[in-house]
Formats: C-alpha cells, structure tokens, sequence
C-alpha cells in the first residue's frame, strides 16, 4: 500500500511540473508577441516576415537590416554599428542574435 501511495505522490508531482512548465513557456511566448507589439510591430507582421539567414559579415548589411534575437525583439544596422532596438548601439549584434535577419524593405526587393 505503501509503494502505491508513494507511486501515486510522484505521478502528481510530476504532473504538476509539466503544468507550471507549460505554463510558463507559453506565458513567455506571448510577453515576446506582446514585446514586439511594443517595439512598433504587430504579430501578423511578425508573423509573414520574409527571414534571412546570415550569409555575411555582419559589418556588410545595409543600415536597417534587422538582426533578430532569441528572447525577442532585435538588432538593427545603424550607420555606427548595431542598436539594440531599445537601447545603445555596438559594433556588432549581442551572442542572443539567431543568425536570421530582415533586410530593409528597398534591399529586400532587390535580392528578389
């Protein structure tokens, strides 16, 4: 009786980590959505944006390239470097870049 009530404690358990987990990765997931309303851009947007995958330095992209990051929002190429969308600028995009990038609306056509 004693193994079945033990048994019974860790099946509850884990249940309750796999939902606090659930949770929490979907909560985050729509911080990031709302984060990128914030920023100036909506989740369809977000949604249908045309990707690119680096293929070149960073130094080469065009000013208004953005380089987007893995806890949300962006990079984006300023004539001195890579601003944090937020914040200040650095010679090149954060170690939280993903290696995919937007590349300016004028570019993007061009590469088409």
């Amino acid at each position: 009786m004693d193994l079945v009530i033990g048994l019974l404690i860790v099946w509850v358990v884990l249940i309750t980590i796999f939902c606090v987990v659930v949770f929490f990765v979907t909560r985050g997931a729509e911080r990031r959505l709302d984060h990128i309303e914030q920023c100036g851009g909506s989740r369809g947007e977000h949604e249908s944006v045309d990707w690119a995958t680096k293929d070149r330095p960073w130094s080469e992209y065009p000013v208004g390239t953005k380089a987007w990051a893995l806890g949300g929002g962006y990079w984006i190429r300023v004539p001195n470097g890579w601003k944090w969308h937020n914040g200040d600028t650095f010679p090149t995009p954060g170690g939280d870049a993903t290696g995919r990038v937007t590349l300016p609306p004028k570019q993007a056509k061009a590469a088409e």
